[in-house]
């Protein structure tokens, strides 16, 4: 009795074991396909048996359990599949769930939030199309590698995890593209594929992406692992100066690439940590940024000054002795050409809509991008003005750490924008209203700087002396001429005493004027044009200029221009200082009228010249 109870009990516990396990898997088949139940209510598929495998549409449920999951291997090796589409129920696609279906030519995935296993869709030799109507949040190494058919994907923008070598031989690949609204993953006109979560990274150029050069934007940090693996078409890639970490294989072996320009010295180089299996560097030419000769001079000259009520200009010229010019990279926001302002006295930068305000200082910004192969240093030892004014020259980004720069910023503040005065009208019988000149006449007089004769005439038509030019020169620049009122001249012709012997000393003491080979002045000789142009150069400090031959080329009589005075009258054309005669002549040994000295003067006050530091 008691073995026949035993024999009984071990006969019941023998099917509740058999009952729990198929309970937890339960494997069946529906319309074609094999699938296996999990978590009690899904499904997920593991095969297909049916009789039209060409064209799969993937079903949503399989008797009354909705299938999430396409499991490891469901479909690999086969060669009969031409098409997929997978419903919006699936949340998983498993690893290698399509790996090498040779004739696979498209994937169409409907699901939001699914996750892409590693190697999913591995050696789909002829696959073209991938179209996501749903997401991707995750897509694992390899899922697209050796899709030697596919020319161009898009991401969408739930994307936030890509695995490694994803499109490694995607040999006829040009183009990467990712939805907008993607936090991470971005990629612009030129189809490489980017990662920035704090610190920038190339993720994958495409190997069949058109061009035989490509630069690396500034700020990318990383190289990510087979980022340049297999390119085909790519001889020239520039790295920049931001790259500190190149991960393993990103320029493996076998690629195209030929030459390797980096934008920084080679210390810098060395100090880039350059994982294994980047043997394509080794056999490529690479090139580095010698630095430059120090910069002695960056002048900026054009900004108009603030003045009451009036909007910020965004206007500006720049020399340096080596080649820099006005960015346009940073039009952004309230930068406009390379220009931004600030209202020092309320904190604030300007809008283009913004005016100047009375009692307020104002700073202005000027970005400069090194041309060519240039390079700014990271510490500026030469000098720097705006104007003319002494400036702050500095890196556009503070915490730059490389040796050699691309982009720079001069700075520079105005003085606070004084009350304006009350002007009493000034007339001058012999300039009437209506002539050329009658504009700067009356600016210049209203300004203080230059004045009529005794006899309440300006002269228009008088040519200026020498003498004359400089003490108006003197009055312009505020210059304080006490010391040298009493002081002996250096230049014989000029007696102490004489009204513009003090104006005429300070000149020579600055380094503006040297006077005559002859050791004279040339007191009360008619100043001729090309000597304005000379003092008024070297009163701004003697910028560097470029392109003075072409400059000057196109005045009929270029020839005339003295050897000491082409510098000077180049600059001159090229600021807007002095422009030609009508007759196509510059003119430059005819002598200055004082209404030509007026017209000069008002253009450079206009354009803030003569602003004082």
């Amino acid at each position: 009795m008691k073995k026949t109870l035993s024999i009984l009990l071990s006969f019941v516990m023998l099917l509740s074991i058999i009952s729990g396990l198929s309970l937890s898997a339960y494997a069946d088949t529906y319309s074609g396909y094999n699938y296996t139940v999990i978590n009690g209510n899904e499904a997920e598929i593991t095969g297909y048996f049916g009789s039209n495998p060409k064209i799969l549409n993937i079903p949503s449920t399989c008797n009354s359990y909705t299938v999430t999951s396409i499991g490891e291997g469901a479909f690999t090796d086969r060669d009969d599949i031409v098409s997929v589409t997978i419903p919006s129920t699936v949340k998983n696609i498993g690893a290698y769930a399509f790996d090498y279906c040779t004739e696979l030519t498209g994937v169409y995935i409907n699901c939001d939030s699914t996750v892409i296993g590693d190697y999913a869709f591995e050696g789909c030799s002829k696959l073209v199309v991938v179209t996501f109507n749903g997401s991707a949040t995750s897509i694992g190494d390899g899922c697209f590698a050796l899709c030697t058919s596919l020319q161009g994907l898009t991401l969408s923008a739930a994307t936030t995890a890509i695995g490694l070598n994803v499109f490694a031989g995607c040999s006829k690949l040009e183009t990467i593209s990712v939805e907008s609204g993607n936090p991470y993953y971005y990629s612009g006109s030129d189809g490489v594929l980017m990662f920035d979560n704090g610190n920038k990274t190339l993720i994958k150029y495409p190997n069949n992406k058109p061009g035989d050069s490509y630069v690396i934007p500034d700020g990318v940090s990383a190289i990510a692992t087979g980022a340049f693996d297999g390119v085909k078409n790519l001889k020239e890639v520039t790295i920049p100066a931001s790259v500190t970490e190149i991960r393993a294989d990103a320029f493996r072996k076998g690629s195209s690439i030929t030459n390797i320009h980096y934008a920084s010295t080679e210390d810098d180089w060395d100090d880039i940590a350059i994982a294994d299996g980047n043997d394509q560097i080794d056999t490529a030419t690479v090139d580095y940024v010698e630095l430059p000769d120090p910069i002695s001079t960056i002048t900026v000259t054009g900004v108009k000054a603030p003045e009451k009520d009036a909007k910020p200009t965004y206007n500006a010229n720049t020399a340096s002795t080596a080649g820099y010019a006005v960015t346009k990279a940073y039009d952004d926001g309230n930068i406009k050409n390379g220009v931004v302002w600030k209202d020092v006295t309320d904190n604030k930068e300007l809008k283009f809509t913004d005016t100047f305000k009375e009692g307020h200082a104002y700073q202005v910004t000027v970005f400069l991008r090194a041309k060519d192969s240039n390079a700014f240093p990271k510490s500026f030892t030469g000098k720097a003005t705006v104007n003319g004014k002494a400036a702050t020259a500095k890196p556009a980004d503070p915490l730059a750490e490389a040796e050699l720069l691309q982009d720079y910023v001069i700075v520079y503040t105005f003085d606070k924008i004084p009350a304006e005065p009350i002007v009493e009208p000034i007339s001058f019988p012999d300039v009437k209203e209506g002539a050329w000149y009658y504009e700067a006449v009356m600016y210049c007089a209203q300004k203080g700087f230059v004045t009529g004769y005794a006899n309440g005439n300006f002269g228009p038509n008088d040519n200026l002396k020498r003498q004359d030019f400089v003490v108006i020169l003197a009055r312009i620049a505020g210059a304080n001429l006490d010391d040298y009122k009493d002081a002996e001249s250096k230049l014989k012709d000029v007696k102490k005493g004489a009204y513009y012997a003090a104006a005429v000393n300070w000149a020579v003491d600055n380094n503006i004027i040297a006077g005559y080979a002859n050791g004279n002045f040339g007191v009360n000789d008619n100043i001729t044009r090309e000597q304005v142009a000379t003092i008024l150069y070297r009163y701004m400090g003697s910028p560097e200029i470029e392109n003075i031959d072409s400059t000057l080329a196109k005045f009929k009589d270029v020839n005339r221009i003295s050897s000491f005075a082409k510098t000077a009258v180049a600059w001159a054309v090229q600021n807007n200082v002095i422009s030609g005669m009508a007759d196509g002549r510059v003119a430059p040994t005819e002598g200055a009228a004082r209404a030509q000295i007026a017209s000069i003067i008002m253009r450079m006050d206009q354009q803030g010249m003569f602003n004082k530091a």
